[in-house]
């Protein structure tokens, strides 16, 4: 499902290296293969990754895809193990077609491309947001940051953060938003869904079933606002080790027939364009994919003002700042941050719920939001998203 790369070639292109751990169902994934797609036409890819479990995705327009079969490991033993393998085998590939640079996605990626280097040029796209990407202190932090040849980050936000921590890589940076594929989002939109409810107005949200995306508080949110709003309702796509965990708290809440959780979508768009509101309760983010998915559909949003991405889509700036309320933004409404891992912060559900009010109690916020969100969308789309990537890379090769 995920090997389709056969494709014609110049002989005279020059070998980009692509790497990611695997092509289960996260951003980080799906943004590799639109990569590989965009570039492929420019570059010959040669698409690795490092194990073929769970994969939903596929890769297209790229020349060789190979799969290391090397799975990732909780025990220190044989992580090191595993990464010392994937280092000689990923060299040796680097050695054998002659890559001239080498783009690896997420931090596993990005410590296996810094230690296989051979010849090619070393880029790291830094994916999340978390104080491990940019402690002072963490040796595999300083040996991405420090012997890579460029750092590719997802936000602005993002970069000035760890350009403060490692003022080293303030002349070897630069930030590329993730892309929209507007042609597969309109073209997707319009297929049939099994939706679990006829009538109601559908909030909808996306993500990793996992403590980070604060399901838990968003389920809370869910049911304060539902005490105002009898009508909604909410669907949860995407998988995960909390599912269990959810769907039991669903039941405490007595929600079970007004939140579903529907796990992994191959085609998010044809429930995103049926819906209402999207909403995002994630306490931290590399890039919200998924809230320039929604606006592509032309919804509204809902989000947590997370580091990073939400604040840079739907207000226009990097400003972080502490509020006690939820704020209208130009292109969307921004909530304070959820805590990870805190199941109980009744405040900012509160909060968040009252943003759901608000925005479904007038028809004329819903609909400004709604002609926006379109419009928003289109600046990142993949052209610019291709035009930034072959504008490093031509930089990188030229020196």
């Amino acid at each position: 499902m995920y090997g389709k790369c056969y494709k014609r070639i110049n002989v005279f292109m020059k070998t980009l290296m692509i790497i990611v751990p695997s092509l289960e169902g996260g951003g980080q994934e799906k943004v590799s293969t639109i990569t590989g797609k965009v570039l492929g036409d420019m570059y010959k890819i040669v698409f690795v990754i490092f194990t073929d479990k769970n994969a939903k995705y596929e890769t297209t327009n790229v020349w060789k895809f190979i799969n290391l079969g090397i799975p990732a490991y909780n025990d220190i033993i044989r992580k090191i193990v595993s990464v010392f393998l994937k280092t000689l085998k990923i060299r040796k590939l680097k050695k054998q077609y002659r890559v001239s640079a080498t783009i690896s996605f997420g931090r596993p990626a990005n410590v296996v491309n810094c230690l296989s280097k051979y010849r090619d040029k070393i880029i790291c796209s830094i994916r999340n947001s978390s104080f491990l990407e940019t402690q002072k202190h963490n040796y595999i932090n300083k040996l991405i940051y420090l012997t890579s040849d460029s750092i590719v980050f997802l936000s602005e936000g993002q970069r000035l953060l760890t350009v403060r921590a490692f003022p080293e890589i303030k002349g070897k940076n630069c930030v590329i938003y993730n892309p929209c594929d507007m042609d597969l989002v309109s073209k997707r939109s319009d297929e049939e869904t099994d939706m679990p409810w006829k009538e109601g107005r559908i909030l909808v949200s996306c993500g990793r079933l996992e403590s980070v995306k604060c399901f838990i508080n968003l389920c809370n949110a869910f049911s304060l606002a539902k005490q105002r709003c009898s009508d909604i309702k909410l669907l949860i796509m995407g998988e995960g080790s909390l599912k269990d965990h959810i769907e039991n708290h669903i039941k405490e809440l007595g929600l079970e027939e007004d939140i579903k959780l529907i796990g992994f979508v191959d085609n998010p768009y044809k429930y995103l364009s049926k819906c209402t509101l999207f909403v995002f309760s994630t306490s931290r983010e590399g890039f919200a994919n998924v809230i320039i998915d929604a606006l592509a559909c032309g919804l509204p949003v809902i989000s947590t003002d997370h580091h990073f991405g939400a604040r840079e889509i739907l207000a226009g700036n990097f400003a972080y700042i502490t509020n006690d309320s939820y704020t209208l933004e130009e292109y969307g409404i921004l909530t304070p941050c959820f805590e990870e891992g805190n199941d109980n912060q009744l405040k900012k559900e509160k909060i968040f719920a009252d943003a759901i009010i608000r925005i479904l109690s007038d028809d004329k916020l819903l609909s400004l939001y709604r002609n926006k969100a379109r419009s928003r969308s289109m600046d990142f789309g993949l052209k610019e998203y291709e035009d930034k990537w072959i504008s490093e890379l031509t930089k990188q090769l030229e020196q």
